[in-house]
Parts: structure tokens; sequence; C-alpha cells
């Protein structure tokens, strides 16, 4: 189930049942997403940035995930899963502190 707010009014729908054009408009809200996330982890990838081989290799992976995230079949319009917040990428541990 996804929450929609419309006019200030919570509604309940499943995602398998949006109107095609809600459905784009959801996707490129998720595309959104993983932009701003990939924009926010750029610094990471620097040479110079302080941080850990550990850290930065789960970083690698999270930024892998972002966009394979986008390309996966979950984000079909004419396909897409009631899951597809649950599967969004989580940021690394260490970038929750």
């Amino acid at each position: 189930m996804l929450i929609i707010v419309m006019e200030y009014k919570a509604e309940k729908i499943d995602v398998k049942d949006m109107p095609k054009e809600l459905k784009e408009a959801f996707i490129n809200s998720l595309r959104n997403k993983r932009n701003t996330n990939l924009a926010e982890t750029d610094k990471y990838m620097f040479p110079d940035f302080p941080i850990t081989e550990k850290h930065k290799n789960e970083m690698i992976l999270y930024r892998q995930r972002l966009r394979d995230f986008m390309n996966s079949n979950v984000i079909n319009v004419d396909n897409i899963s009631d899951d597809v917040m649950n599967l969004f990428p989580l940021k690394p541990d260490f970038m929750k502190t």
C-alpha cells in the first residue's frame, strides 16, 4: 500500500491500481530521490575525502544499488510493485549517525 495525499486527504491505494500518469509521476519522484541521494554521496568518492576503506566500499555498493534500482523491473510503469518503497536502497549505517 502507498499513501497518497491529495488536497489534504490521505488515501491508501495500491500502486498497481494507480492511473498511468500517476505511476509516471511516482516514478519521477523516485528518480529524483535517487538523484538527490547520489548527489549527496558524491563527496565520498573523491580520492582525498577522509573515509575508511570499509566505508568507501559500502558507499560504492550503495551508489550502485541506487543506479540498479531505477533500472529494475520493479519500476516498470506497466508492472510496478507495491513493495517499491521497501526495496529502495538504504543508506549505509555510517551515514545515519
